[in-house]
C-alpha cells in the first residue's frame, strides 16, 4: 500500500518472502529469520526507522514535508 500510493515505510518481511519485497520503494526493507516476527529484534527495526525520519521528516498523509 505504501508504495502505491508513494509513502515512505519500512517494510518487514520475512526472509522466505524476499521475492514479495516492494519494488522502488521509498523507505527500507528489514528481513528476518524463523517462524514468527518475534524472531525480528526491535533494534534491526529502530536504526531504518529512524533513517527514514531523517530523510522524509515527520511524513504524514496529506501534510508538508516538516524537516
Amino acid at each position: 500500500m505504501a508504495a502505491a500510493f508513494d509513502k515512505p515505510a519500512v517494510v518487514m518481511l520475512n526472509t522466505d518472502c524476499r521475492a514479495y519485497a516492494p519494488w522502488k520503494n521509498k523507505g527500507e526493507i528489514v528481513f528476518w529469520e524463523g517462524k514468527t516476527i518475534d524472531a525480528l529484534p526491535t533494534s534491526a527495526v529502530v536504526g531504518p526507522l529512524l533513517k527514514l525520519r531523517s530523510e522524509f521528516g515527520n511524513y504524514r498523509s496529506g501534510a508538508a514535508k516538516t524537516s
